[in-house]
């Protein structure tokens, strides 16, 4: 039996800076997103998003992922996506407390493939570029 997935493009954005930050890695995003899915759904909630969900791409530039879950369990994801006010970043140091920064996640396309996404996010960009060009 194949299991059907789905896979959300989206971008998380930092009321706090838009400087490139390194040290957000795609583990502590993915961390992050299942933060976030256990405060809504609980242990039960979690446990069903658990064996699909994976971030299949991060960009640590633009703040883009795509976000890979089963398809009977995209509208969770979406929701907690939605509720995701603050990125909680562990200390670095022993002793440090650990910092939150206050962000949102934008949905930015869902898809049933993940070379209809990738496809998607190429348009995106090159959009993006495009603007970026014309503002100088």
């Amino acid at each position: 039996v194949r299991i059907k997935q789905r896979y959300i493009l989206g971008e998380l954005v930092f009321a706090d800076s838009n400087s490139v930050d390194s040290n957000i890695t795609q583990k502590k995003v993915l961390e992050n997103f299942r933060r976030v899915v256990h405060e809504l759904y609980g242990d039960v909630g979690l446990a069903k998003i658990q064996p699909n969900f994976l971030i299949k791409f991060w960009n640590v530039t633009t703040r883009i992922f795509i976000l890979r879950v089963g398809r009977d369990n995209c509208d969770t994801a979406c929701t907690s996506l939605a509720f995701l006010t603050n990125f909680e970043e562990p200390a670095t140091e022993v002793g440090a407390a650990s910092r939150d920064r206050p962000c949102r996640a934008r949905i930015l396309h869902v898809g049933g493939t993940l070379e209809k996404v990738e496809f998607r996010y190429k348009q995106l960009s090159e959009a993006w570029l495009e603007s970026s060009m014309l503002k100088q």
